[in-house]
């Protein structure tokens, strides 16, 4: 899969002018077509979702309608598209894993999907087999990493095998892999 989606394009992502939005939408287009011809399925999402000044519930009606016209557009490339959900250091929309289930759950397409990510299970409080269970059947990519992307098992806020144990728990056999 492919990861990092917006690195070199500031300009895009959610949130942005209808010109930019428009942008966003086909550059991610793009990038799904180019994840199924090199065989990916995951495409993570993770910057470019800065809301700023935009009021929570306006950002979740924008995330869902620019995320029901992406799967539309993407879905005939057996890819799918999930959210990261990051610790408030990191972004200041899609914090935990529920929220990211919720949106999924509103867009209703097999093109989005839940990723999981440990650090920021671990900095939300959500590293707990509740929030694996919750979304187990949309579960399709799984993050292994520290704060500050150090040397795993280096900082002593992550209990990966225990991470590890609920992924078994819950029958989860899709790919991780470390950040």
């Amino acid at each position: 899969g492919l990861h990092s989606l917006f690195f070199d394009q500031p300009e895009l992502g959610l949130f942005k002018e209808p010109q930019q939005r428009a942008d966003s939408l086909d550059f991610l287009e793009h990038l799904s077509g180019v994840c199924r011809d090199l065989g990916g399925r995951t495409l993570i999402y993770g910057g470019g979702r800065k809301r700023g000044d935009l009021p929570v519930e306006d950002a979740r009606t924008e995330a869902i309608a620019f995320f029901s016209e992406l799967t539309a557009r993407v879905k005939n490339h057996g890819t799918c598209f999930c959210f990261e959900p990051l610790g408030p250091d990191d972004t200041d929309f899609i914090n935990s894993a529920l929220e990211s289930l919720d949106i999924v759950n509103e867009v209703a397409s097999p093109a989005l999907q839940v990723q999981l990510d440990a650090k920021a299970l671990a900095e939300t409080g959500e590293a707990v087999i509740e929030t694996f269970q919750a979304v187990r059947q949309v579960l399709v990519h799984f993050h292994a990493n520290e704060p500050g992307l150090g040397v795993l098992g280096s900082s002593g806020q992550v209990d990966h095998a225990g991470l590890g144990a609920m992924l078994r728990e819950v029958g989860y056999k899709g790919y991780v892999s470390i950040e």
